[in-house]
């Protein structure tokens, strides 16, 4: 059983991919920070009895400004794959407090990535670094392709920016070398020195991206991966707006009334 570790498991991002997992084998672990309040609204439904055994979900406490706590959480979980999704992500927050954002957001990256090189796990763990689009900020072209420079424009953007290439950084001194074989969505980056799969291309992943300003350029994925959008922008407001009705209908203190006439509006809409 394949032995994964979420940070931001409590986030949107994150509990989809505890859920999607789970679904697909893995033992997950999530870390979360400890509050005096309850946060963990959006894995209640997958967060098991942990007296039970047998279980497939953990969770841990820890921080991303804490190290100590990433070490010790990196060696007893010994996972196979880390998904670093934590972050203080809040664009305007980030510049009340632009110090916090850089320690967890950009020093917070380095230290899971140091855990990993100071247990000698770089071979066994697989790293994913969540990004943002924010790192295009001020755009210097339209629309934005792999190729288009960065141009943060926020205390959170660039502190995004520094984890995007601090991880660049370790795996390229990991001296790791790719070979790639397949084409389009059947291509694979295989270690030539293990034969292991390093890289594939997981369907999951593919979703319709929209922020203000921004256009990204899919020529490529289009291309390479066959890739086409299944749900549009008017679709993904619907499903948004029907799922925060749902949660209203369900013993939020919301006129019962106004989120039925809203619901049956969104319905008359499909």
């Amino acid at each position: 059983m394949k032995r994964a570790l979420i940070t931001g498991v409590t986030g949107q991002d994150g509990s989809y991919l505890a859920e999607f997992l789970i679904k697909k084998g893995y033992e997950v672990h999530g870390i979360k920070r400890r509050s005096s309040s309850f946060n963990t609204s959006r894995i209640d439904h997958i967060y098991p009895d942990p007296h039970k055994r047998g279980e497939k979900f953990f969770i841990h406490f820890g921080d991303l400004t804490d190290a100590t706590s990433l070490i010790r959480l990196v060696q007893e979980i010994q996972p196979e794959e880390i998904y670093n999704l934590a972050a203080q992500s809040h664009v305007k927050v980030s510049f009340e407090t632009p110090e916090y954002t850089a320690n967890a957001d950009a020093l917070g990256t380095l230290r899971i990535l140091e855990a990993v090189r100071i247990l000698g796990m770089e071979k066994n763990i697989r790293f994913y670094q969540a990004s943002t689009s924010e790192l295009f900020g001020k755009p210097l072209e339209y629309p934005q392709n792999e190729l288009t420079p960065f141009y943060p424009r926020s205390p959170y953007a660039v502190a995004k920016l520094y984890a995007h290439w601090i991880t660049i950084n370790y795996r390229e001194e990991g001296d790791i070398e790719i070979i790639w074989e397949g084409k389009g969505k059947e291509e694979k980056g295989i270690e030539r020195r293990t034969g292991k799969v390093m890289v594939e291309v997981d369907p999951f992943y593919f979703r319709p991206t929209e922020v203000d300003f921004l256009l990204g350029d899919a020529k490529k994925a289009k291309a390479e991966l066959g890739w086409e959008p299944k749900v549009y922008f008017r679709d993904l407001v619907k499903l948004m707006i029907r799922a925060d009705m749902e949660l209203f209908r369900n013993g939020q203190e919301h006129d019962q009334t106004v989120v039925d006439s809203q619901l049956e509006r969104l319905d008359e809409d499909d």
